[in-house]
């Protein structure tokens, strides 16, 4: 379903404790229903996070358009021009007033009224809850939703701190696709140190914003700013909210999609480091096991081996048969990839006057005497406008660019955003190409090494007990060690692992409950039946388990070992990150 026609949009929303989540989404339910009585115990005013659990709040709306106009009268007044006032007081005056100004709301003609799911969730440092249980809520949340719109990050008018940026990190790590779906949304923002004379705010401002572009890769990822203050009744303040909220709303509506179900999601850093003790276990146990069968007479070794070796040709073409089948299934279709993204966005600015003209260009200004820029033709392309003239367009959906000028009709929330996107199979064609040849050299080798294999089983059917045994050991922990060593998960896995609290332990019952995950759901993951239903049985302490049970997992300086999980935002989502602290990898393989 495209965009134009989706009638329900989900909107995730992320952030650390105190920065202005609930109180976003209270500003969201009142702008939807100016009758709307604010709930003021949904927000927090201490250190404490009100949101304990993910909550879904449903609003609709067809996006009405704010203005203000003089009190008694129908005369309307552009605020944009408020920012001409040379004194920063005189311009802080104007919009504090109260009584000079009317706030006038403008239905739009023929505007559907479409549902918008915004999903709450404690801060990603909530100051009362284990991050741990904060990323089980919040997937357990996401389990029934489809696909995400759009990932807020709501970022408050503090200094940068070390939490969000790891935690923002962690997220980018984990689930990249949420990447393009991203707008922050900076809080607690007094609309007064928008002068241009208050450069101290604006440099503060643009260096932030380059530390988050940093962290997400690309500093096109788009930003608002909003006063959190509700029911003012400072008319100019509470206009530019209204607009701003509007266009936050704007961006879930143009975004493409995220869907969930089918995602691969990369493996947090405390899933690593359990992975990375069960791989040491499991390749000892391997290698013990292998040891075991050289004891056997010479005839039996000689099958025995060409057994052993065969299944590990087996296992390794089977692995890399299941990522090329991935990599087609992800790639060679028609989903749309984001290509480049651009916002102009001039509000209240006295420069770049109306009478002016901005050009956009993609994939580069030299594109215009350059056809061949590119190899493919574009797909998709995605635009939104306030107040904005097109005076020229060039290229576009099935060109190899695209190119606009335009300039504002007025000073007042001047805004111009594209999307452009093409089919992922285009991208990815010579890899698609290099990938099928690969997939069925792979398939023609795996059918050897099995003809193989039945042949070496057959002569040798009459094998002890015993070598049966050891066979199926080494066969497990091949399978575990496959499963530790896979860098991605499928998302149902992933999400099943989280919802069983698998790693809401210390490291060392954590790596024990993955494991016995694993060998409990052995029949399922192996044949890829999604729609299995996993279970977590509680870990046994055995003679190979992997430490003993009466003993503390401690790092050299006697503390016990500690993980913090930090949720991070996408997601759409939904977005789950881990921290480790002051414990290392090689410090939990000494202990």
């Amino acid at each position: 379903m495209s965009t134009a026609t989706r009638s329900t949009f989900n909107v995730l929303f992320l952030g650390e404790t105190q920065s202005g989540k609930s109180t976003l989404i209270e500003h969201l339910k009142k702008y939807a229903n100016p009758n709307y009585a604010v709930n003021k115990e949904n927000i927090g005013d201490s250190i404490f996070s009100l949101t304990k659990n993910v909550i879904h709040a449903e609003i609709k709306t067809n996006s009405p358009a704010y203005f203000i106009s003089k009190a008694n009268s129908e005369q309307r007044v552009d605020y944009g021009e408020f920012i001409k006032e040379e004194e920063p007081e005189d311009y802080e005056d104007e919009l504090n007033e109260r009584r000079k100004y009317h706030l006038v709301r403008e239905e739009p003609v023929d505007a559907p009224i479409v549902t918008f799911n915004l999903i709450d969730t404690p801060g990603l440092n909530d100051t009362s809850l284990f991050d741990e249980s904060n990323i089980a809520i919040i997937f357990k949340a996401l389990e029934d939703i489809e696909y995400i719109n759009l990932i807020v990050i709501t970022v408050a008018n503090n200094p940068f701190t070390e939490g969000l940026r790891d935690a923002l990190q962690a997220y980018v790590d984990l689930l990249p696709e949420f990447n393009s779906n991203i707008v922050f949304v900076h809080t607690k923002i007094d609309y007064a140190k928008l002068h241009p004379n208050d450069t101290l705010f604006a440099d503060a401002l643009l260096e932030k914003k380059h530390l988050l572009g940093s962290l997400m890769g690309r500093h096109s990822v788009p930003h608002l700013l909003i006063d959190n203050n509700i029911g003012t009744r400072q008319v100019v303040r509470d206009c530019m909210t209204q607009n701003t909220l509007r266009n936050l709303l704007g961006m879930a509506k143009l975004n493409q999609p995220i869907p969930l179900r089918t995602m691969r999601m990369n493996k947090t850093e405390k899933m690593r480091v359990a992975d990375e003790i069960l791989k040491d276990k499991y390749e000892a146990i391997i290698a013990k096991r292998e040891d075991a069968l050289e004891s056997k007479d010479k005839l039996q070794k000689e099958f025995l081996g060409r057994i052993n070796s065969t299944k590990a040709q087996i296992a390794e073409k089977e692995e890399s048969l299941k990522n090329l089948t991935a990599f087609l299934a992800i790639n060679d279709n028609e989903t749309l990839e984001l290509l480049h993204e651009e916002l102009y966005q001039q509000d209240f600015s006295i420069l770049n006057l109306i009478e002016g003209s901005k050009p956009m260009y993609y994939p580069g200004k030299q594109r215009a005497n350059a056809p061949n820029f590119i190899h493919h033709e574009l797909d998709h392309i995605d635009t939104r406008s306030q107040n904005i003239k097109v005076l020229q367009q060039e290229g576009g959906k099935s060109f190899k660019f695209w190119a606009v000028r335009f300039r504002r009709r007025k000073r007042q929330n001047g805004l111009y955003h594209v999307k452009i996107y093409i089919h992922r199979k285009k991208k990815f064609a010579r890899e698609i190409s290099e990938k099928r040849t690969a997939q069925t050299v792979c398939k023609g080798q795996l059918e050897d090494h099995k003809a193989d294999l039945e042949e070496f089983e057959r002569i040798h059917h009459d094998q002890e007990v015993e070598l049966k045994e050891l066979l199926d050991e080494l066969k497990l922990n091949r399978y575990l060690l496959s499963r530790v060593n896979s860098v991605q998960l499928e998302s149902t896995v992933f999400h099943k692992l989280v919802k069983a609290d698998a790693y809401v332990r210390d490291i060392r019952q954590s790596a024990l409950n993955v494991e016995a995950f694993y060998i409990a759901n052995r029949d399922d993951l192996e044949n890829k039946a999604s729609a299995s239903t996993y279970v977590v049985p509680l870990a046994i302490n055995t003679s190979e388990n992997l430490v003993d049970s009466s003993k503390e997992v401690e790092t050299p300086d006697g503390s016990v070992a500690e993980f913090n999980l930090i949720v991070s935002e996408v997601a759409s989502a939904a977005c789950l990150a881990t921290k480790m602290e002051n414990t290392s990898i090689n410090d939990l393989k000494e202990a």
